[in-house]
């Protein structure tokens, strides 16, 4: 009973802390100097848009836009801008005729 309540107690302060804190991933230059390890955990990589018509996945994937930048938003990386990245898929797709979505890999 100890371990399962001490992992739920860290995972509150971990998103607590990230909620709290303006979080940039550390660059190659930086990474020596951040002083607390849990920043490390909380950085993003950048993942591969897959745009999507109508929203059904994984059959409505009409393609990609490349790979893009994700921040995290607690609970989880997130994709920096989704707005954007749907704009670029209907402009760069014709068969999506409007109704793309811009996904991640994981579409949740």
């Amino acid at each position: 009973m100890f371990f399962p309540l001490t992992l739920l107690l860290s995972l509150l302060v971990l998103t607590s802390l990230s909620a709290a804190l303006p979080f940039s991933p550390p660059t190659v230059e930086s990474q020596s100097v951040v002083s607390s390890p849990h920043l490390l955990l909380l950085g993003c990589p950048s993942m591969k848009i897959r745009c999507v018509k109508d929203s059904i996945w994984p059959s409505g994937i009409v393609g990609d836009i490349g790979t893009k930048e994700f921040v995290w938003i607690a609970p989880r990386c997130q994709q920096a801008d989704a707005p954007g990245n749907t704009i670029e898929c209907n402009e760069t797709f014709e068969e999506c005729e409007g109704r793309c979505e811009a996904y991640a890999p994981i579409p949740f």
